[in-house]
Formats: C-alpha cells, sequence, structure tokens
C-alpha cells in the first residue's frame, strides 16, 4: 500500500459523514439510520460501540471514520 492509502480521512470528511449518518439529529448513530457504517465497522473486526448500546456516538463515530473503517469517506 502507499502512502497515500494509509492516509486517515480528513476531520473535514469525517464531519460530513457525520452529518449525512445522523439522519434524525440525536446525537448518536443507529444500524437503521446507518447500516454501511455499522457493516463496514464488523467488517474491521474492531469494535467503535465502546458503550455496547447499539448505537455510535459522534466520537465512537469519529474514531472509527479516523482509523479508515469507512471506505468511502476520504
Amino acid at each position: 500500500m502507499s502512502g497515500a492509502a494509509l492516509a486517515a480521512p480528513s476531520d473535514k470528511a469525517c464531519d460530513a459523514a457525520w452529518t449525512k449518518a445522523d439522519k434524525n439529529k440525536d446525537g448518536s448513530v443507529t444500524q437503521a439510520e446507518a447500516k454501511s457504517y455499522f457493516d463496514a465497522i464488523k467488517k474491521s473486526g474492531k469494535t467503535y460501540d465502546t458503550d455496547k448500546d447499539g448505537k455510535l456516538s459522534k466520537a465512537e463515530f469519529m474514531q472509527a471514520c479516523k482509523d479508515g473503517v469507512f471506505p468511502d469517506v476520504k
């Protein structure tokens, strides 16, 4: 892999993805709102739902994004 492929998405790109994912603007993302993001997390084998409440807070979502888990966020 090249260095560019390993670069983390920008904060701006992750914020835009969060805004798109949090459809009801309640401050968390559920599988119903953003199935593709949850699928990407599952595929990564990592755990980002640290409080195990079945949804992602913005902090949890942003960590996954900055780790490059979401292939469509650049």
